[in-house]
């Protein structure tokens, strides 16, 4: 909140609706989700004041006020844009497109999931260098190659990716699943066979 209001000032945009905004985008993650409603009658059972019905103009402008705040908090703290590239997507493109074996297609999905749960990789690199990794790494555990028709396969993913970052994310994946739980990595083994 403190890098918006370098941006807006608190007498243009009231304290209470940037904090429901950033509380309603801190929300959104799947174990914690929170619908705006619920959000909004919260604030107005906080503040002791009476809640506004769901269908009044009052409670239609306050959502859209919101989603408004939202959106912009999001591109004051950097995200310029609001469209997120999923690893995932790009890999099962790219083994549909490729017609890659079963077994490397299913691994390689698996792992790119972990790559997600048990590692920061996302953070540092493109979601299209995880999905390379992820199919790289599959690629290996099933003793396979890769064969891309048009030169270097990763490219399928990218025209900027290396190699080297490939290998970097194996590496950092590959001692990230080494240093798990040996629960975890039978449970991560049995659902890769």
């Amino acid at each position: 909140m403190h890098h918006f209001y370098e941006v807006f000032s608190p007498e243009t945009i009231k304290p209470i609706l940037v904090a429901i905004a950033a509380f309603y985008c801190a929300c959104k993650t799947e174990d914690f989700s929170r619908k705006l409603a619920f959000l909004i009658k919260a604030t107005y059972e906080i503040l002791k004041r009476p809640v506004p019905n769901e269908a009044s103009d009052t409670f239609k402008r306050l959502v859209q006020n919101i989603h408004a705040l939202e959106a912009t908090i999001l591109m004051v703290i950097g995200f310029q844009t609001l469209e997120v590239k999923q690893p995932h997507v790009l890999l099962i493109n790219a083994i549909r497109a490729n017609k890659f074996p079963k077994e490397i297609s299913h691994t390689s999905y698996y792992i790119c999931t972990n790559i997600l749960h048990l590692t920061t990789l996302i953070l540092r690199h493109s979601a299209e260098a995880i999905a390379a990794a992820s199919l790289y790494i599959a690629a290996k555990w099933n003793s396979s190659d890769i064969q891309s028709p048009n030169g270097e396969w990763y490219h399928i993913f990218s025209p900027n990716l290396t190699f080297d970052e490939i290998s970097k994310i194996t590496e950092e994946f590959t001692l990230a699943f080494q240093a798990c739980d040996l629960k975890i990595k039978e449970q991560l083994r049995t659902t890769l066979r």
